[in-house]
């Protein structure tokens, strides 16, 4: 069902690495003073704050180690510690839950770190070791350089866990993985401000280099494999499986919400970085006056400032922030325009919500057709929010031709990166056989799926907030009596607060599409 309960924006929270802190996560401890060494040196970065997200790179991670991760998303979803001293799989430790993997455009990425800080910030798994090994060649203008070949994403839907669900060993436990981005990637020593390509890094020799960068050296997987990767692929080819970075959320004490991040949580997430650090360049690095960062979307100067330096992540938290008027005058004509500016440009979350609004006809020209084309793009660039709202567009006929099969795909798509709404469609296509072949074990699994991203409480939210599909889906709910108690009242008055608008709710009622009786 396509989407469009309004977002919420929060500040960002920061997450952090590296170090020696020894407080507990969130605690607020400060850092222990340097020891003489260290304050000599300059090559121990200073501990950092670990927030309620992250976004480590696990480059640095061993092979065995990157195995275990893999191992523990097939049984699970994976549980970490993760604190300022290191960052660290409980390989003993999970929670019910599954990954799908959904493919996309291949996207290549080359990031330079030039310090401790930085290493320790984007690296917290060995980067105090990392710092060790090239701490001389840092000091004499050395930098690691990172490449990366990302040509997919493996996601959960489970949007929180608290403590009391965790089972097996798992003393010290923190965060848990909600997904990765998947590829192949290589890291070696380099100069510091000697821009290489990723095929240069790919490339680069071991022979030269002394023993202390060979202890830097790391790479997995091969960019020709993940070449072959098509848009929304549901599995990784051999060479291209490795785990690049994490995205981690923290571990809730209680129950914990079942509400699933909108898209500016999403970003916010995608853009965490350690207390004083910020994300720019595709890394968590200081802030400096000539160089644009990610804004925390607290503040909609500091996001306008920083989307006129060019900072496109910037730009799109401004246009939620007009949308939602929250932290800056509602205005839908500027958010489109800067959903269109962010669009252009090539960000998946700015197409698709400039998608919703052509479709809508909020804010920009009602075009179905657009829609449909924005959802297209936004869906190859591996954002399953997008992959499901095309999806629901093909299912209905709007902008498009009909074509249930396809839609039944693309909800399948959505579901495998983590979407909810996109699993809980994909359950009532395989159960209904529309547009592809009855299949209630595979309806079962997506449906299971789908609750244990808190679907019900996602629907409920969305119908009190007057989104006529989410309506829909609670009376489906209701009606079959999926996680909830069956009532068919109950689920007819939701098909007749939600039709004409959504023909599904009138053929559920018996009546023609256009919703007459």
């Amino acid at each position: 069902m396509l989407r469009v309960v309004p977002f919420t924006v929060f500040g960002l929270v920061l997450a952090a690495c590296g170090g020696t802190q020894t407080g507990a996560v969130g605690s607020g401890v400060r850092p222990d003073a340097p020891t003489g060494k260290q304050a000599v040196d300059g090559l121990t970065a200073p501990c950092r704050e670990v927030g309620k997200s992250g976004q480590p790179l696990v480059l640095d991670w061993p092979a065995h180690e990157r195995q275990n991760l893999e191992e523990a998303m097939l049984q699970g979803v994976a549980v970490v510690a993760y604190d300022c001293k290191k960052l660290r799989l409980l390989s003993e430790c999970r929670a019910d839950g599954q990954y799908g993997f959904l493919g996309l455009s291949k996207r290549e990425e080359v990031v330079q770190l030039v310090d401790a800080d930085e290493i320790q910030a984007n690296l917290p798994g060995f980067g105090v070791k990392l710092v060790a090994n090239i701490g001389a060649e840092l000091q004499r203008g050395a930098s690691l350089d990172l490449a990366m070949v990302l040509a997919g994403k493996t996601k959960t839907t489970v949007p929180s866990l608290d403590r009391a669900s965790l089972s097996g060993s798992c003393e010290g436990a923190t965060h848990f993985v909600r997904g990765a981005h998947i590829g192949a990637f290589a890291m070696t020593t380099g100069t510091r401000g000697t821009v290489r390509t990723s095929a240069q890094i790919f490339g680069s020799g071991v022979a030269a280099l002394s023993d202390s960068q060979r202890r830097a050296e790391s790479r997995d997987g091969e960019p020709a494999s993940c070449a072959a990767v098509q848009p929304g692929d549901a599995k990784a080819p051999t060479g291209c499986r490795s785990a690049i970075r994490l995205e981690l959320a923290a571990l809730s004490e209680g129950a914990a919400p079942k509400s699933g991040p909108s898209a500016i949580d999403e970003l916010r997430e995608a853009s965490a970085c350690p207390g004083g650090l910020v994300r720019s360049g595709g890394k968590c690095t200081a802030p400096v006056p000539e160089r644009p960062y990610q804004c925390s979307g607290q503040d909609a100067d500091e996001c306008a400032q920083q989307c006129d330096a060019g900072s496109l992540g910037s730009c799109f938290a401004l246009g939620v922030m007009h949308e939602n008027g929250q932290g800056a005058p509602r205005d839908y004509g500027r958010a489109a325009e800067l959903y269109r500016r962010t669009c252009d440009q090539g960000s998946a979350h700015g197409c698709n919500r400039l998608g919703v609004m052509h479709f809508y006809g909020g804010g920009a020209e009602k075009n179905a057709k657009k829609a449909v084309e924005l959802f297209l793009a936004s869906c190859r660039a591996g954002l399953a929010d997008a992959c499901n709202n095309l999806g629901f567009v093909l299912d209905v006929g709007r902008g498009v031709p009909r074509d249930s099969q396809k839609a039944a795909h693309l909800f399948e798509a959505a579901c495998n990166g983590g979407d909810v709404p996109g699993c809980f469609n994909a359950g009532v296509a395989h159960s209904s056989g529309r547009g592809v072949a009855a299949n209630a074990k595979l309806a079962a699994n997506f449906f299971e799926r789908a609750r244990q991203g808190g679907v019900v409480e996602r629907f409920r939210f969305g119908c009190q907030h007057g989104n006529a599909y989410s309506c829909f889906g609670l009376g489906y709910l209701l009606r079959a009596g999926l996680f909830v108690s069956k009532d068919e009242a109950g689920a007819k008055a939701h098909f007749e607060r939600s039709c004409p608008d959504i023909e599904l709710s009138c053929e559920a009622l018996g009546r023609p599409a256009g919703g007459n009786p």
